[in-house]
């Protein structure tokens, strides 16, 4: 077995074990077990449906990368109900939106709609598709002039604006809108997602190189933007984006255990993340850019994952844990830490599907 091959097959032991352990804190009602102390045995109170959803598509491409794993398929299906039945659906049809304890949150709808998609591509119920669709209308609805989405966060019952901005919900919603339209060839998604993205880009490109966000929502956006209306336009951005988060990452600390994280505050989804979006990155560049900068990309993917897989809690590490079999497949928030959370899980599991995709390459440079 070549190195490659080697890399590969560890990739899908962690896919399957962090799978495991998601489908473990299902809860019959479908919610997920939100935080877990792995030292202490606590559960920590609260639940965010945004990151529902996201473990909820996490898991559904899961199922799709991983055939024939019966017990991922029931949780799915138990976490899709679950988030129908946080659905509130007017009479007049024009405020579908998943509730989040009586708040409503454009990443909860985007996200929603990104995993009811996936599960109508994913052929596990076509009905899905009808509810992508009606949370997208409301997308639209909340689409403004520039592009963007507005408010972020309101009161469901009175419509009561919540000061809030989140630095990634129109960059999901774009993601959303996109899946939409390849699912559908249906062009109001397209050219809502276009209106969006160029906000986006325009905002984002006259920032100096430091202040860059690591948008990885926008870097999936990017790529799907592109596969429908290929222009430099996404791939630069793209570019600028990866290479300020290669910049970024910890290679030459003091402190080995943390190379590959990010930052002062290594912690494993936000590196994760920063994973998630390089293989995007690389997916949409491949062809194109030079194979120095594609290198670098890859070799900060392979760091990064170095990294996330000292987080994870393997069936030797989990002995030292209050519960080895619950704790077993989760991601730790760090090496110092060891609190699971679901979006730790959801974002190390996107990660690593990227990953797969890139590893099996041909144009991955042979001595990554």
């Amino acid at each position: 077995m070549d190195r490659r091959e080697n890399t590969q097959t560890k990739l899908r032991e962690l896919l399957v074990g962090a799978s495991a352990y998601l489908v473990r804190s299902t809860t019959p009602n479908g919610k997920y077990v939100y935080r877990y102390d792995a030292s202490s045995g606590r559960l920590a109170p609260g639940y965010n449906n945004v990151r529902h959803a996201g473990t909820l598509w996490s898991m559904a491409l899961v199922q799709r990368s991983l055939p024939h794993q019966h017990q991922v398929e029931l949780s799915v299906i138990s976490s899709a109900e679950y988030l129908q039945s946080c659905m509130r659906v007017p009479a007049d049809l024009q405020r579908c939106v998943i509730s989040d304890g009586g708040i409503e949150k454009v990443g909860a709808t985007a996200l929603s709609a990104l995993a009811f998609c996936e599960l109508a591509g994913g052929i596990i119920d076509s009905k899905y598709f009808s509810i992508a669709v009606t949370l997208g209308r409301r997308l639209l609805a909340l689409q403004g002039s520039s592009g963007l989405f507005f408010p972020h966060k309101q009161r469901y019952s009175s419509g009561e604006i919540i000061p809030f901005s989140s630095a990634y919900y129109d960059s999901e919603a774009s993601l959303a809108l996109l899946k939409l339209y390849r699912f559908s060839n249906d062009a109001v998604w397209l050219d809502a997602a276009k209106l969006s993205i160029e906000a986006l880009v325009d905002y984002q490109s006259k920032l100096p190189a430091q202040n860059q966000p690591h948008d990885h929502w926008l870097l999936y956006a990017l790529r799907e933007m592109d596969e429908a209306l290929p222009s430099d336009r996404w791939k630069d951005h793209s570019r600028k984006i990866a290479q300020s988060i290669v910049s970024y990452q910890n290679t030459g600390h003091c402190d080995t255990s943390v190379i590959g994280s990010y930052g002062p505050e290594p912690r494993s989804t936000t590196t994760a993340v920063r994973t998630e979006g390089l293989c995007a990155a690389y997916s949409l560049l491949r062809k194109v850019e030079s194979a120095p900068v594609l290198k670098s990309i890859i070799d900060a993917i392979v760091l990064g994952l170095g990294y996330q897989h000292r987080t994870y809690i393997s069936a030797q590490t989990s002995l030292v844990t209050h519960d080895p079999l619950r704790s077993h497949g989760g991601f730790r928030r760090d090496l110092d830490c060891w609190l699971i959370q679901i979006d730790c899980v959801q974002h190390n599991m996107l990660s690593i599907l990227g990953a797969l995709a890139v590893l099996t390459d041909d144009n991955v440079p042979q001595d990554s």
